[in-house]
């Protein structure tokens, strides 16, 4: 008769909970096959959308449950289980493994390809989304004591430019100096030290088409001035990067209606400064010459720069 889990519930945030579902794996094999298969179905589902929404890929979750019980009962032990520290909650450590398992599994299957020219330079950091434990723990790997006061700041305790600024008694050009060395030196640290959220908080390569199309950033550069290109976005909005996407789209979506356009027009311009529509679909689209749709978005895009570089001069003035 198979034994009936349903109504067992574990808090990984303590040390009796994570205790308990240890002892429990390593001696209940059909407690361990509730575990995997049943109990983390949330967690599963969560990190499976995640999977997708990077690489377009998806996976089913019962091969995703098969891969970590297979990782985590390597060699037929639980040794694995060893390498989580103890501390924060066992279910964002369980997480991270999980996440840094698929990717591999991905990259074994070659649906993917390994990131084995991961460097500072060429990654992004994804920390601020990240629950305050994973961001403490991840920002605990820089030793240097300037550098690490203003991770914590600026990662952990979410401050704002001028808080950090105050608190830290930098000047602009210090801020931006101080900030560059110190992401350049923790995302050396999650690399070298192949930390087990590495997978979860760097990604390789830029992803601003993600948030915002090259229409968008020329024109916050000419706006801005010389902010460095990979904080372009931030300086602007004055918000964290990973904070961003909906102040974008909330930002953009919402702004030519104060230009008094037709809805005509507005769904046009949104069209090829938003989304980057081809302008040879937009004129099969409305039924017009190329000639017409390019003249027509030259007019409105210039007329929404103007619009919102008189924003920015009467709110940062």
């Amino acid at each position: 008769m198979k034994t009936d889990y349903s109504d067992w519930h574990c808090d990984g945030s303590t040390p009796e909970g994570v205790a308990d579902i240890i002892m429990r794996l390593k001696n209940d094999p059909a407690f361990a096959e509730y575990f995997f298969y049943t109990a983390i179905v949330p967690m599963r589902a969560r990190i499976i959308g995640e999977i997708n929404r990077i690489y377009h890929i998806r996976i089913d979750p019962n091969d995703f449950s098969t891969v970590l019980f297979e990782y985590l009962w390597a060699d037929g032990t639980w040794g694995k289980l060893s390498s989580y520290s103890g501390t924060g909650n066992f279910f964002k450590w369980l997480s991270a493994v999980a996440f840094n398992q698929m990717r591999a599994h991905l990259v074994e299957m070659r649906y993917i390809f390994p990131d084995s020219m991961l460097r500072a330079e060429n990654s992004r950091l994804r920390l601020l989304s990240q629950d305050r434990d994973v961001r403490e723990d991840v920002v605990s790997l820089v030793k240097v004591k300037p550098l690490y006061e203003f991770l914590y700041a600026f990662y952990v305790e979410k401050k704002s430019r001028e808080e950090i600024m105050s608190s830290l008694k930098l000047n602009d050009e210090l801020y931006s100096k101080t900030r560059r060395a110190a992401e350049k030196l923790l995302k050396n640290m999650i690399i070298l030290t192949d930390s087990p959220y590495k997978d979860m908080v760097l990604t390789v390569g830029s992803r601003r088409r993600e948030i915002a199309s090259s229409a968008l950033l020329g024109d916050l550069s000419e706006i801005v001035g010389d902010s460095a290109p990979e904080h372009l976005i931030e300086d602007f909005f004055r918000v964290p990067g990973e904070d961003i996407h909906n102040t974008i789209y909330r930002f953009m979506y919402d702004f030519p209606l104060r230009l008094g356009w037709k809805e005509s027009d507005i769904e046009l311009w949104r069209s090829r400064y938003l989304r980057d529509e081809r302008p040879v679909d937009l004129a099969r689209k409305y039924g017009r010459p190329r000639s017409w749709i390019d003249l027509k978005y030259s007019r409105l895009h210039r007329r929404f720069r103007e619009a919102v570089r008189r924003w920015w001069n009467v709110n940062n003035s």
